[in-house]
């Protein structure tokens, strides 16, 4: 199972907190984007990892497109919430306030006119084993730019830390758990593929969508969604896909894959995306499920990359102007590590036109052949496998 690890994520002790402050990641697409949270709990569920076993709960951030015209006020609003950004400060031995200093470019007033989300197309998002929604705020705000709503889910206890209003905060403790004991790994896979459902379940209710955009004159059309997610949250979400009947495309951002029944298939879009260091030649599940992927299918791996090059970081290090210390850039690959924004937007590219794909059914020329545009990106041929 790949693991993102906050503790290696971005450690960039050596650097100053002066050499990177107040920096404003930009929101470029036909859009702009707004952001609201809101804390989602499941009556129904007792979450197993609670050693009180209380109900499970998810925190969500819902990315929500608005045309420009309609944007009356773009602000600053912080990239992580300011306990995340202390936890992932305090792991990786940062000065205080270096992750605070990157910024969103948000919407954050709009006119009077009231929201009808039934007609924005929905995507959520799954983060990684010990990350965060917020270490990938910045890929999703660029996907939402283009015109997708997109709800970024937090898991209890494999997040870093879940920051619940009004609730003590919830921290990672599952990591060493799965480490100790990798049958765990699929119950987890599980549970987080419920927590897509549930997620989905929530926002086919006008109620809890208000909570989100107040005053909206409707839910979202949740009949069909999309789902993507990075490691853990990329075998969340093939799980999810071919458990929510719902969910129409799933994009697995260096994720394995596990948590399947002997019979589980699926005829819906999925794209694997590897790396130089993960892809079907060195993980044994995707070869094995691949040909229960029975619908369009494409596996691109992006060559001189690592595992982290999926996540904020390689846009982060390039806004900021730094060079990553030898642990991050080893997990960012080459190309993370010194082009950082290429790889970014050739990763924000691939996800958009997948989303485009699996809601309209046109296959671009960027997913028919993505080595024109992005010769780094390796459209991977499994006949020869």
């Amino acid at each position: 199972m790949r693991s993102l690890q906050v503790t290696k994520w971005i450690t960039l002790a050596s650097l100053s907190y002066s050499a990177i402050a107040q920096i404003k990641i930009p929101s470029n697409g036909p859009y702009s984007v707004s952001i609201s949270t809101a804390k989602l709990t499941d009556p129904t569920r007792i979450d197993p990892w609670d050693p009180n076993n209380g109900t499970r709960s998810i925190m969500t951030s819902l990315f929500y497109p608005i045309p420009k015209s309609s944007c009356r006020k773009h602000c600053s609003t912080p990239y992580m919430s300011g306990l995340t950004a202390s936890v992932v400060e305090q792991t990786a031995g940062l000065p205080n306030g270096t992750a605070s200093a990157f910024q969103l470019d948000t919407c954050c007033k709009v006119s009077s006119r009231r929201p009808n989300p039934s007609t924005i197309p929905l995507v959520i998002f799954s983060h990684g084993l010990g990350s965060s929604r917020f270490l990938h705020s910045a890929q999703i705000q660029a996907l939402a730019a283009s015109g997708y709503a997109v709800l970024a889910i937090d898991h209890p206890y494999d997040a870093v830390v879940v920051e619940f209003p009004n609730d003590p905060p919830v921290y990672g403790t599952l990591a060493g758990k799965l480490a100790s004991n990798p049958g765990l790994i699929p119950i987890g896979a599980r549970l987080r593929a419920a927590d897509v459902t549930f997620a989905l379940n929530e926002l086919s209710k006008r109620k809890v969508v208000s909570l989100f955009l107040p005053g909206a004159t409707c839910a979202f059309n949740t009949k069909r969604a999309t789902v993507f997610g990075h490691s853990y949250g990329g075998t969340t979400s093939i799980l999810a896909l071919t458990s929510d009947s719902r969910l129409i495309g799933g994009f697995d951002m260096d994720g394995a894959i596990q948590g399947f029944g002997e019979s589980s298939r699926t005829k819906k879009p999925v794209i694997l995306a590897g790396t130089s260091v993960h892809n079907s030649t060195t993980d044994s599940s995707w070869r094995t499920y691949w040909p229960r992927l029975e619908g369009y299918k494409r596996e691109f791996d992006i060559q001189q990359t690592g595992h982290y090059v999926y996540t904020d970081a390689p846009v982060l290090v390039a806004l900021a102007g730094l060079t990553p210390p030898p642990g991050l850039g080893s997990q960012l690959g080459e190309l993370g590590s010194t082009r950082g924004r290429y790889v970014f937007d050739a990763i924000v590219s691939l996800l958009k036109d997948f989303m485009d794909f699996s809601f309209k059914g046109v296959e671009s020329d960027l997913l028919k052949n993505p080595g024109t545009v992005f010769p780094e990106v390796v459209d991977v041929e499994h006949d020869s496998l």
